[in-house]
């Protein structure tokens, strides 16, 4: 049976975790943190061959036992975002969205907009009428939209010349607080552990293998790093795999099988089936070590799969992963979840 997690390597996540998501990287602003990842690979590991790609892809070649790599383990450190669409001739900035989510969903939030000269500047998103001893009940009824958002500068600003002179300009980027807590119950919330946890397990694994387990490997293994998934644009660099294993969210909600206590393998996305071969292996190694598993459909869901897929590479794929509450929004999951995750992932890294 697949030993779980035990109390070293759980440390070593929780900490990457932290760490990770301290760092600003809404898709096409991920500079800061690929900087912290190749710092943090290179210090885990001296002895492998790690590419660097323009998209700020990464990739860690394990050599095992020997052989052509020809398995892959792929989690994004991408997230969500804003971006300043517009600058109003009173100084009002009209935020976009980096990523697919409601208004609601960072309604409210506390937000850091970096500027062109590299100042860093706090503000709120908040809806047009947001006073309701104002507007009165308009801010229960009236919809958010592109042009009902903005961002409430915590600067001395009351135009639009005022606001440039800061260096906020059309497209700088945006990013939202993280939140993040444990609970003593267990539980891990915030934002952005879609896909921060899935990273800070991939990291996890590196640390295991470096300090002895790599002579465990049957086969090679690329442990592949993803910065635009919420986009699109993440997967664009990974080639010539037989197989890959995307280690992302899994959704948890009505019509669902997910849970916040398991892993979920998902069997189709928004793009179609995953490999049956690859579902059916990862299905047997969760019954054989005993790992609390679900299938689960993802209708509203891609993931870097699709890129490698559309893109012709002749790759069987599939994902896992940990069973998040409120994707997208106000996220929360158990870290038994990612335990179980962490689990299916190793059954399926050491396998024949």
């Amino acid at each position: 049976m697949m030993r779980s997690m035990n109390e070293q390597s759980r440390t070593v996540f929780i900490q990457n975790l932290k760490e990770l998501l301290d760092i600003p990287s809404p898709s096409g602003y991920t500079d800061r943190a690929r900087d912290w990842l190749l710092q943090k690979i290179r210090g885990i590991t001296s002895g492998y061959q790690i590419n660097t790609y323009a998209n700020n892809g990464i990739e860690v070649l394990i050599p095992g036992n020997g052989g052509r790599i020809s398995r892959g383990v792929c989690s994004h450190y991408d997230t969500l975002g804003l971006y300043v669409a517009s600058v109003g001739k009173d100084g009002k900035i009209r935020p976009g969205k980096v990523g697919g989510y409601p208004w609601t969903a960072v309604e409210g939030e506390s937000v850091t907009i970096h500027a062109y000269g590299g100042q860093e500047y706090s503000g709120t998103v908040l809806f047009d009428k947001a006073s309701t001893h104002i507007y009165g009940s308009a801010y229960e009824k009236e919809p958010r939209t592109n042009e009902t958002m903005w961002i409430r500068l915590d600067e001395m600003v009351k135009n639009e010349d005022e606001v440039r002179a800061l260096g906020i300009d059309m497209g700088a980027f945006v990013s939202l607080r993280t939140h993040f807590e444990i609970t003593n119950s267990g539980y891990l919330k915030g934002r952005h552990l879609d896909n921060k946890g899935g990273v800070a397990l991939l990291l996890t694994l590196l640390q295991e293998l470096a300090e002895g387990e790599e002579k465990q490997l049957v086969h090679p293994l690329r442990i592949i790093l993803t910065a635009g998934e919420e986009i699109g644009r993440g997967a664009l660099f990974v080639k010539g795999l037989e197989e890959l294993l995307i280690v992302d969210n899994a959704v948890v909600g009505d019509g669902q099988q997910s849970e916040e206590n398991k892993v979920t393998i998902c069997v189709r996305d928004s793009t179609g089936p995953f490999d049956p071969g690859l579902i059916k292996k990862l299905d047997l190694l969760a019954k054989q070590h005993e790992i609390a598993s679900v299938f689960d459909i993802f209708k509203s869901y891609g993931s870097d799969a699709e890129l490698v897929t559309r893109r012709g590479e002749d790759t069987k794929t599939a994902l896992i992963g940990a069973g998040i509450s409120a994707s997208h929004s106000w996220e929360r999951t158990h870290i038994k979840a990612f335990e179980e995750t962490w689990k299916l992932l190793r059954a399926y890294v050491y396998s024949h």
